[in-house]
This record gives C-alpha cells, sequence and structure tokens, in this order.
C-alpha cells in the first residue's frame, strides 16, 4: 500500500533519494551524483523523521579521516516557523524551551541554553559601543538605574545613618553576544547561575555606605542576584547545519535586566539645631527661607568603579516607592532619582523626611512636662504628710 514504508522513496530537489532497504532494516540515503550513500537504523514506521545517528560512506568533505564516519541529522517535515521534535514531531517555536513539553518525547526542553557568546569573550572588559560605521567613535555604555524602595529599616540619628531595604535594577546590552529562543514574558528568559558568572555585569558602588558596598555577587546566604534577558528586537532563524531549530536575537538589540534586593545602611548627616522642627532632605525645599537654609541630605549615592568609568554611565531611569510616606517619627513629603555629578558622577536616590511635630510633642516633650510638673508639685507638700507612723 501506499502508506507501507517499504513503498515510500523521499526524492530531493536533485538526485537525492531515502527509501528503506527491508532486507538491511534500515533506511538509505544515496546521492549517485556525488557518489555518496547513508544509513540508519531508525524504525521503519519513522519515515527517518527526527533526530537519528547516520553513517556516511562516500563523502568528499569527510569530517572524519577513518574513512566511514558516524553523524547525528535530523531529518524534518516541519514548517519555517517550526521546531522538529527528536522523533519528527512538529510544534510551534515559541513552544520550544517554555518550561512545559509538547513533544511526547520531551526534546523541545532539552539544550535550551539562552546565552551564547561571542569568540574571546572576555568578562572583565565592558561592551564597546560605537556610533556610525565609517568614524567608528566609541561611545559610553549607558546602564539604566531604577530603584524600588520596599521599606525604611531604621533612622539612626545619633549613628547619622538610615537603613533602606530595596530593590535595583539595571538594564544594559552586551553587543558581544547572542541570545537563544527568547520569550516575550521576559520571566520566562532567566539566565542560569552557571550563564551568569561568565558575562560582564556593571559593578555599581553605593558611595555613602560605610564599607562601600557593591553590585556583587552574593553568596546564597546573603542576596539572590536574577539576570534576565528582555525581548526588544527582530529574530532570525539559526544555520542550517546546526541540528536543532533556533530562534537568535542579537545581543546588541535586546537588553539585559539585572536585579538585586538587600538592605543597607546609609550615611545621612542630620541636622538638630531646629529639633523638632527640622526636616530631613534630599533636595530642594518647598518650606519657608528658614527651613531650606537648614535642609539635610538623605540618599543612595551609587557611582562606578575605575575600571568601568571611563567606558560606562550610568544614567538614572525611575524610582517606584513601596514604602508608605507615613512613618512614626516622620513622613517622606518628596522623593526622587537623579543624576549627580559630586562628589562623582552616577546616580541618587533622594528623599525629604519631615518630622512629625505633634509625635514628638507626645512621646518626648508631654512626659517630660508631665514628670516636671508632678517634682514641682510635690515641693508644696508637707513634710509630715511623707511619713508614716510605726505600727501600734
Amino acid at each position: 500500500s501506499a502508506t507501507d514504508p517499504s513503498n515510500v522513496i523521499m526524492v530531493g530537489l536533485q538526485s537525492a533519494r531515502i527509501e528503506y532497504d527491508s532486507l538491511q532494516s534500515q533506511w538509505v540515503l544515496s546521492d549517485p551524483r556525488l557518489n555518496l550513500t547513508a544509513w540508519t537504523r531508525a524504525s521503519q514506521i519513522s519515515y527517518a523523521l527526527g533526530k537519528n545517528n547516520w553513517t556516511i560512506s562516500g563523502d568528499q568533505y569527510p569530517c572524519s579521516t577513518d574513512g566511514d564516519y558516524e553523524i547525528q541529522m535530523k531529518l524534518s517535515g516541519c514548517k519555517e516557523d517550526e521546531f522538529t521534535c527528536d522523533d519528527g514531531q512538529c510544534i510551534k517555536m515559541e513552544k520550544r524551551c517554555d518550561q512545559m513539553s509538547q513533544c511526547w518525547d520531551e526534546s523541545d526542553e532539552r539544550n535550551c541554553r539562552i546565552l551564547v557568546l561571542q569568540y574571546g569573550y572576555n568578562k572583565e572588559v565592558p561592551p564597546t559601543v560605537v556610533s556610525g560605521r565609517k568614524t567608528q567613535e566609541k561611545k559610553l555604555l549607558p546602564v539604566r538605574v531604577s530603584l524600588t524602595l520596599q521599606k525604611v529599616i531604621a533612622i539612626e540619628e545619633d549613628d547619622h545613618s538610615i537603613s533602606f531595604k530595596f530593590k535595583i535594577s539595571l538594564v544594559w546590552r552586551e553587543n558581544r553576544v547572542t541570545y537563544q529562543n527568547l520569550k516575550k514574558d521576559s520571566t520566562n528568559n532567566l539566565l542560569r547561575q552557571d550563564e551568569v558568572i561568565i558575562l560582564w555585569l556593571p559593578l555599581v558602588i553605593y558611595w555613602n555606605t560605610d564599607q562601600e558596598e557593591t553590585t556583587r555577587l552574593g553568596g546564597f546566604w546573603e542576596w539572590k542576584t536574577e539576570i534576565l534577558v528582555e525581548r526588544e528586537g527582530n529574530m532570525s532563524r539559526n544555520s542550517m547545519t546546526d541540528i536543532d531549530e533556533a530562534e537568535i536575537f542579537q545581543g546588541a538589540e535586546n537588553s539585559l535586566r539585572m536585579e538585586q534586593t538587600y538592605t543597607h545602611a546609609f550615611q545621612c548627616v542630620f541636622k538638630l539645631s531646629e529639633y523638632p522642627f527640622d526636616t530631613q532632605v534630599g533636595f530642594h525645599i518647598s518650606l519657608d527661607w528658614i527651613l531650606r537654609c537648614l535642609a539635610q541630605v538623605c540618599q543612595i549615592e551609587m557611582v562606578l568603579g575605575s575600571t568601568d568609568a571611563n567606558s560606562v554611565v550610568l544614567v538614572a531611569e525611575k524610582l517606584l516607592m513601596v514604602q508608605g510616606a507615613d512613618m512614626n517619627l516622620f513622613v517622606i513629603t518628596e522623593h526622587r532619582l537623579v543624576n549627580m555629578t559630586h562628589p562623582q558622577k552616577g546616580v541618587k536616590m533622594e528623599v525629604k523626611l519631615k518630622r512629625k511635630i505633634m509625635s514628638e510633642m507626645m512621646t518626648t516633650y508631654l512626659p517630660s512636662f508631665l514628670l516636671m510638673m508632678i517634682t514641682f508639685a510635690t515641693t508644696f507638700f508637707k513634710p509630715c504628710l511623707l511619713y508614716t507612723s510605726d505600727a501600734a
């Protein structure tokens, strides 16, 4: 019958053909024009579709010096926008490497690496950005900085420090890499840790911390670093010489995003000469002239290390406030994320903290006043009233 694999002959565009040899129980590929033959032990009902080991004989450009050699090849009947499973099944390309097996043999979730490095890649050197094909003028690599202020942990006025719990997000493009099979949902483009450690990563220094903390990769007991790829550019197909189909995205067109969340204490100079009417502030004051002169700065200052300062520039992007404005002793009245030029070039988050006068009155001044009144009132008591007689 026509559906019997032994009666099927697959013919190429020129002289190649594939047919089943029932005597040898193997599929045979032959090309008399090139005097080349190949065979595989794939099952008869598979039609040799999918990924199989083929033995090659008579190759004019041999991949081995030992004459006949064995190589893994994939015969596909799938469309251009489809992925060929190892058993020959076809699925949509967007279904490959989506953490859900679509192939019956689950081959669509194998070899799902995202990152491919350029030959000679050096993780110690930042990407080089050039403008113009003719001039090839070098430009600074922009690293976009965003912060999410999650919580003000502590305000230590005696130590002149403020502790923030926050998430930092750094976004840049790495033109020395390519990415494979990116998804529109960037959470599915999360890099594995073995991929993270081979990448160049921007090292941002928190300038106003005591130990000058950085965005280094923390240990598992410290903080977690997540790096994912944001699909932004167009894709192309990989080479026909690659055994598995893949969608290729250029690093220069798709951004990397690194996120870290932690708690750090930052230096903040509290000038308390006008306590409790002081306002601790991170930028211009919209109060009267006197309070404007007494303005204080509470901020997170972020700069680059000396090795990256000549090649990279930090760019302030956005600040998201999760922390509520109303706290026990202070109110956050203003906040922003801006670029800074002093003491170094970088980015800083600035906040204005206005002290809650009524809270200070009720927790400090009123109790102190009541204690003074009680102490003063005891001076009017007759001494004899303060003694008790012995029991009879």
